[in-house]
């Protein structure tokens, strides 16, 4: 009976700290938003300016790498199918150059903890009408989204205040 309660103790302590991970987690996904959206506004026009953007680039790049050390993973959205378990779709568009239901663009950037969804990512999502042997036939896709592994390249385009004309979300 001891060894049983010592196994199930030693489960309960986990999960507990498996929880509180990713409660810290989430409580951080603002700042990861928050450092994009700078990287996004900077006008780098002399010397000094790109040396403070070094520091913020290595900044950064040190937080996004301890992040992913405790767990934290990109969902990634930008030509892939959409999923409503993932996606929060906050805009459709008419389109025949994508298959129906692929995430054309992702507006801000959802996060997984291991099994747990911290945030979904909000996407547009196209909309084809057309036949399905046609949208077999295209092969073109939009281009990957940034993720966690990208901290070199751009933030997530758009810039989070999507027009909310014609959009919905489907649930």
């Amino acid at each position: 009976d001891f060894d049983n309660f010592r196994k199930r103790t030693a489960s309960e302590k986990d999960s507990l700290s498996k929880n509180a991970r990713g409660s810290t987690l989430e409580e951080l996904l603002p700042v990861i938003d928050n450092f994009e959206m700078a990287r996004t506004q900077l006008v780098l026009e002399t010397e000094a300016e790109q040396k403070v953007s070094d520091s913020y680039q290595n900044l950064y790049k040190s937080l996004v790498e301890t992040l992913k050390k405790l767990g934290l993973e990109t969902i990634e959205s930008v030509g892939t199918k959409f999923d409503p378990e993932l996606h929060d779709a906050i805009m459709q568009e008419e389109t025949t150059e994508h298959e129906d239901s692929t995430v054309l663009e992702e507006y801000r950037r959802g996060f997984m903890f291991q099994d747990r969804l911290l945030r979904a990512a909000m996407v547009k999502v196209a909309i084809n009408n057309s036949a399905p042997a046609a949208a077999a036939g295209s092969t073109s896709q939009a281009p990957e989204g940034s993720s966690l592994d990208e901290v070199e390249g751009e933030a997530p385009s758009g810039d989070g205040n999507a027009e909310e004309e014609g959009s919905s979300s489907p649930e």
